[in-house]
Parts: structure tokens; C-alpha cells; sequence
């Protein structure tokens, strides 16, 4: 059973800019319920094993282009992954009608 952004709660302060931990454990968290070990994406995403750890560390925040590379791999739309790495990109209105298309969305890969 895989985990979904939209099945977690959002946790105190996911909303300010900045909160680099909270995409790190969501990387982290999405990574291992596809069975994935962090070698294994790093390899395929073309970026070293320590760069994927700093993600999950919340030591370094993604561009778009690493965005989109790992939401290819992990089987998410660039949306989702964009909501868990950068919330502040969004106000609530927008946050909300995000996780309520995310969810209705039956091809969305869980």
C-alpha cells in the first residue's frame, strides 16, 4: 500500500517557507512504500546517493527539474510533489482545491 501526500496530516508549519523537512519526509516516506532504496533513485534519477539523502535530511530543497525527475520515478503528478516540496507556493484556497483534484483524479498513480 503506497502513501499519498493526500493521506498524511500536514504537519505544524508545513505552511511556512522554508520547512525543507517536511518534502524530505515525504520523499523519504513515498520512497520506501514503492520499495525503493534511496541508491536505487538516485541511480535512476541521475544524481548521487548523497544528494537524495540531503533531500530526505531537509539539507538541501529540489529545483523544478529535480521535481520533475522524482515525481517521474515515484509515479506522482509534478502537482503533488510540488505541494510537499514548496506549500508556501500555494495559499490555503489553492492548497485545498489541489488535494481535492489530487484525490478525484482516479489515473493519479497512488
Amino acid at each position: 500500500m503506497s502513501t499519498s501526500l493526500l493521506d498524511q496530516p500536514e504537519p505544524v508549519g508545513a505552511n511556512m517557507p522554508g520547512d525543507m523537512s517536511y518534502f524530505g519526509d515525504w520523499l523519504r516516506s513515498r520512497r520506501e512504500a514503492l520499495g525503493i532504496s534511496a541508491n536505487s533513485i538516485a541511480l535512476k534519477a541521475g544524481y548521487t546517493r548523497n544528494f537524495i539523502s540531503f533531500l530526505e535530511l531537509g539539507k538541501r530543497l529540489p529545483t523544478d527539474d529535480v521535481l520533475e525527475r522524482l515525481a517521474q520515478l515515484l509515479g506522482v503528478q509534478i502537482d503533488e510533489i510540488t505541494l510537499a516540496a514548496f506549500p508556501d507556493r500555494f495559499d490555503d484556497r489553492q492548497r485545498r482545491l489541489l488535494r481535492k483534484w489530487l484525490a478525484s483524479d482516479p489515473d493519479r498513480p497512488c
